[in-house]
């Protein structure tokens, strides 16, 4: 990815996917070999952009992966494939607690 042409963003959220095994199934059969994980796809091909300067909020239903999102975007948990960059092109990758601030409960 050319990040020179994303200088003027102060995020950039690119074909970004998270994927969790379903927790049923994370017992002694899977350990065993008896029962296949079952993949839940939480993020699905999520990109946006925002500008520097800016700011936003992400709304949606409960369990459409707003929280995933936001933890991802703080590299609390990482995405499985797609890509987050933060900041200016020299600090791309690197996110820090100044730059986001989140509440994951509801007013």
């Amino acid at each position: 990815m050319n990040v020179d042409k994303y200088e003027e963003y102060a995020l950039v959220v690119k074909d970004v996917n998270k994927y969790f095994t379903d927790a049923n199934t994370n017992g002694l059969a899977q350990r065993l070999g008896l029962k296949k994980a079952k993949l839940f796809h939480s993020v699905k091909n999520i990109s946006f952009t925002v500008k520097n300067k800016s700011v936003f909020g992400i709304l949606g239903p409960n369990g459409c992966g707003k929280s995933t999102l936001i933890r991802m975007m703080t590299t609390l948990i990482l995405p499985d494939t797609g890509c987050l960059l933060c900041g200016k092109p020299s600090s791309f990758n690197i996110f820090s607690a100044s730059v986001f601030a989140f509440s994951l409960s509801s007013p």
